[in-house]
């Protein structure tokens, strides 16, 4: 069985308000999660520039979870958001 843990850190773009931010991280969480993982917005979350998500999957070949991992990477790069950091941990 194989584990990762993904941290993503967002950078909202210009003046973006609580709200506006709120609306960005719900769209990505909601597109994650039909992923079937785990998603949590886990820090900076009174900050209106910037979210932290945290993402766990869970699969019998490593490979699969890879694949994964790069669905998640490519919708992050393809939100209203800048991707700052997108570090991932294998357990």
């Amino acid at each position: 069985m194989y584990l990762a843990v993904v941290n993503i850190e967002l950078v909202m773009p210009g003046n973006c308000t609580l709200s506006d931010k709120r609306n960005i991280v719900r769209s990505n969480i909601d597109k994650l999660k039909k992923l079937n993982l785990s998603v949590a917005e886990v820090g900076n979350q009174n900050l209106s520039r910037y979210a932290e998500l945290a993402i766990a999957c869970v699969g019998c070949e490593k490979a699969s979870v890879e694949r994964v991992i790069e669905n998640v990477r490519s919708i992050c790069d393809s939100c209203a958001a800048d991707t700052a950091t997108f570090d991932v941990e294998w357990l």
